[in-house]
């Protein structure tokens, strides 16, 4: 005679102890239980019920006060290290109810096996898919109801970010504009007149100062025609000059050989740079 199991699901009602879960490293969970067999005590048997991550969150997040929780799951007969059997359940499914509102299962379970005797399995698959369909409806309902919170509460949280950012933004123009306004810069020549065209060929680099260092060029204003180049010198001989500041112009000058604006002055570059801060 061959024998096939046709459900190798099982169903438990119980009330759960969180403090006994025993949380692992890979966030899965496991529950053990004894249980006893006969009503004198005399018989014990042990369940090991296996969490996944997804379950082992659920019961972490979760209240169960004054509640009852259903289990299902595929099981297992196995044996520990010391060769005694124990049931071991691996958890596909579990819902939980108030306490007051759950059916007792003995009752279920009478009805299932008198209803078993008399029916076929076809009909009696009809009668209870209701009873199934309702479970799985509020299971998906609490589903619903805690992404809907999620999302809620992300968005408060990025609503919370962008109002600081602003906050932020505000608070930094605030500062900008309690600041007194800075003074224009202007160019060292624009307050000043008198100046000569010279040609660069009659102006030497007798100073120290320019005969160290590096100058810096800028290229867009030595192809400019609209923008002259500005120097002070010192005269020294008849067709001599001193270069006193401009280092910069005077090369410009130099590549394009062109003359400089010039404005002739007794003073030293220390003197006249002196002068231009007072």
């Amino acid at each position: 005679m061959k024998l096939d199991v046709l459900d190798t699901k099982i169903n438990l009602f119980i009330e759960i102890d969180k403090s006994k879960l025993n949380i692992k490293e890979d966030e899965t969970s496991r529950l053990i239980l004894k249980t006893d067999i006969t009503e004198d005590n005399k018989i014990s048997s042990i369940i090991v019920i296996d969490f996944n991550k997804k379950y082992t969150s659920f019961i972490q997040k979760n209240n169960f006060k004054d509640k009852v929780l259903f289990i299902e799951g595929d099981y297992a007969i196995l044996k520990n290290k010391k060769e005694m059997p124990y049931v071991n359940i691996k958890v596909t499914k579990i819902i939980n109810n108030k306490k007051k509102d759950v059916v007792r299962t003995d009752k279920v379970r009478n009805n299932l096996i008198k209803e078993f005797k008399k029916a076929d399995l076809k009909a009696l698959e009809e009668k209870y898919q209701k009873f199934c369909i309702d479970e799985e409806i509020k299971e998906l309902i609490e589903v619903l109801k805690e992404t809907t919170l999620l999302k809620e509460k992300t968005k408060l949280k990025n609503r919370e970010i962008y109002l600081k950012e602003l906050q932020v933004a505000i608070l930094k123009r605030e500062i900008i504009l309690s600041q007194p306004e800075s003074p224009k810069k202007i160019k060292w020549y624009e307050n000043l007149d008198n100046f000569i065209d010279l040609d660069t060929s009659k102006i030497e680099l007798s100073n120290e100062v320019f005969k160290k260092g590096n100058v810096n060029l800028d290229l867009r204003r030595l192809h400019d025609e609209t923008k002259n180049n500005h120097v002070v010198v010192k005269k020294i001989s008849e067709d001599k000059y001193e270069l006193v500041m401009g280092i910069a112009a005077y090369c410009r000058s130099k590549i394009l050989d062109k003359t400089v604006k010039a404005l002739v002055t007794d003073l030293t570059r220390k003197e006249f740079v002196e002068s231009l801060n007072k």
